[in-house]
């Protein structure tokens, strides 16, 4: 057995190297935290080799003769003093072994000028430090690494292909500029202009400047002294990586799986499997709630109530999404006056009509509006000279203005009252392949999915039914008895308000099992059993008080999807009306609750394009 011996400075230096810069791109990162700290305006940085060239200039503060020399050692630092500093971090760059550690791996000059003091310069050769000299900086400090990993080829043998280094160097500046856009960025990459990045008023100037995306909004939310703020894309802009989720706590650029579970649970229903959203989010935790120091690379953070800053950055994203935004772009902001096409008289009068028999749509639970639809009326011309194949709608409505309007009034209203943009504003055309419902503004033409805007229509209304309470509930004979883990059983034992006020009523017979004594009656005994194990599970895994709404909206996509009006069935021009009045009461109609977008949009400008009009 070999005996403890203590490690060389060297070996300590380079382990300390192995935690803080384990790739170029942390390397540019520690470097442009230090330059932040300085107070710098702007900021150069230019890299080449994989990242084993960087070069960092900045317009900062600056450090003194004695400074500069005390920066290289490890645990030097100007940023804590006690160890309660560490509780109420106001900076960036605290560790006190990034440039420690970078000097230990590498040839790095440092170069820097304070406003009182002349320049000075030092070189540090892997670990070994040379005379400090003058420098002929202006005010602001310069950092050159080269020769990265050189002394240490295991490392350097790890190193990805230089385009792949280059690439998350990219992603790290981009990151950090969009939080600081008050700081102008100067990024070169193989001595060739990469980006530059002008001071911005605003985030959102700095985000549409860094990211190139349109159609962004903000919003914000707070929870318990959490605050958060958000600017995120619409539904439809989505990516199929996760790339585009940006997270900062402070200003600190992180990843964190409980603030991405938070943006994906609010766009929940509006995105299809694999896809995700652009955004961008700026939390603010409580003074002293927030451990920085928890990852060598400081990328990850812990929170003190971690449910707290994830209820804000819910709420923050939810607020933006239920307000729907991106329909004023596709909706008009009146009603569209529009003259219906008048039908040939001399083709009806030579015309005989045929009708195909209705087909009954179970809708039940929204009353009896779209429980009949008909099939459109085929008109087959008998004249053998007139034109052939002319087709009309008979428009002969299956509900009256009464009964449509005691649909509405059954629905709950969650649109705002100053919503403007109206699906019902829109002129209905007709039917197309029995499928779509075409409709028009002044500007554009619009094919609206009649099966997914029902589906949002039936799965909204079946939510608000769940949370005031008022699905029909059913008591069983027998109590339905369901085998969880004993930590599960406790879980779904906590959530037992929430149950209930979803009509669930259960109790713990034993260690591992739960008995439901009663369920909505909508609710079938195999699915309920599949919820409770699950949730079950999900309580256990995250913690959270989310899951259980999670299921239930499963659930109620799944009933609205099964009893909503199909592809295929045909829609008198009154039902058409009404479901775009009824989409109105519902914010996120634009999507079907597993993610389909409901319409699709054809401007009058293209169709003049593809036409030679213009």
């Amino acid at each position: 057995m070999q005996k403890i011996k203590t490690l060389p400075q060297e070996v300590i230096n380079q382990i300390a190297a192995g935690e803080v810069v384990e790739r170029p791109a942390h390397l540019v990162k520690e470097l442009v935290e230090n330059s932040i700290d300085a107070g710098a305006t702007n900021i150069e940085i230019e890299f080449s080799q994989g990242g084993r060239f960087v070069r960092i200039k900045d317009n900062g503060s600056g450090m003194s003769p004695e400074d500069i020399e005390k920066c290289i050692e490890r645990h030097a630092t100007s940023k804590i003093i006690k160890s309660n500093d560490l509780w109420s971090l106001n900076s960036f760059g605290f560790r006190g072994e990034a440039l420690s550690s970078i000097s230990s791996v590498s040839k790095i000059t440092i170069q820097s000028k304070q406003e009182s003091s002349e320049g000075v310069g030092l070189i540090v050769h892997h670990g070994i430090k040379e005379n400090i000299t003058k420098s002929s900086l202006g005010v602001g400090t310069q950092i050159t690494v080269e020769e990265l990993f050189k002394n240490t080829p295991a490392r350097l043998k790890f190193l990805k292909s230089e385009a792949a280094e280059h690439t998350q160097i990219k992603n790290i500046i981009k990151g950090m500029a969009i939080s600081h856009y008050k700081i102008a960025f100067k990024v070169i990459c193989k001595n060739e202009l990469l980006y530059f990045w002008k001071s911005a008023n605003s985030l959102k100037e700095r985000v549409l400047d860094v990211l190139h995306q349109k159609n962004l909004y903000t919003g914000s939310g707070e929870a318990e002294g959490y605050k958060a703020k958000v600017i995120i894309s619409d539904p439809k802009n989505t990516f199929k990586t996760s790339r585009e989720l940006w997270f900062y706590v402070n200003g600190r650029l992180i990843k964190d799986r409980g603030l991405q579970a938070a943006v994906m649970g609010a766009y929940r229903s509006l995105l299809m499997h694999g896809e995700f959203p652009l955004a961008v989010v700026c939390l603010e935790p409580p003074q002293g709630e927030v451990d920085v120091n928890i990852h060598p690379t400081k990328s990850q953070v812990k929170f003190q109530n971690s449910s707290n800053a994830f209820r804000a950055v819910h709420r923050a994203v939810r607020s933006v999404l239920e307000s729907a935004p991106w329909l004023g772009d596709v909706l008009p902001t009146q009603s569209v006056s529009v003259s219906r096409p008048a039908v040939d008289p001399a083709v009806n009068s030579a015309s005989e009509v045929v009708n195909y028999a209705p087909v009954q749509v179970s809708q039940s639970f929204l009353g009896e509006a779209f429980s009949k639809t008909q099939y459109k009326q085929k008109t087959i011309n008998m004249n053998t000279e007139a034109t052939p194949n002319v087709q009309a709608w008979a428009e002969t409505p299956s509900l009256s203005e009464k009964a449509s309007d005691q649909l509405s009034e059954s629905m709950v209203v969650k649109a705002k009252e100053s919503q403007a943009n109206k699906w019902s504003s829109l002129q209905v055309i007709g039917q197309v392949d029995l499928t779509y419902i075409m409709a028009q503004s002044d500007e554009a033409v619009l094919f609206i999915d009649q099966h997914a805007a029902h589906e949002r229509v039936a799965y909204e209304t079946l939510v608000e039914h769940w949370s005031n309470g008022s699905i029909d509930v059913q008591n069983f004979l027998v109590p339905l008895t369901v085998e969880v883990s004993e930590e599960g059983a406790q879980a779904i034992e906590n959530q037992k308000q929430d149950w209930e006020k979803l009509g669930v009523f259960l109790e713990r017979l034993g260690v591992n099992s739960i008995a439901i004594n009663a369920a909505p009656q909508l609710l079938k005994e195999k699915a309920l059993k599949t919820v409770i194990k699950e949730t079950a599970e999900e309580l256990i895994s995250s913690g959270g008080s989310y899951s259980l709404e999670t299921k239930i909206r499963d659930i109620c996509a799944t009933l609205a999807c099964h009893s909503v009006v199909r592809a295929g069935h045909s829609l008198s021009l009154s039902e058409m009306e009404s479901l775009l009045k009824d989409m109105d009461r519902f914010p996120l109609s634009s999507f079907c609750p597993h993610g389909r977008p409901v319409y699709i949009k054809q401007n009058f400008t293209q169709l003049e394009k593809e036409f030679g009009r213009i």
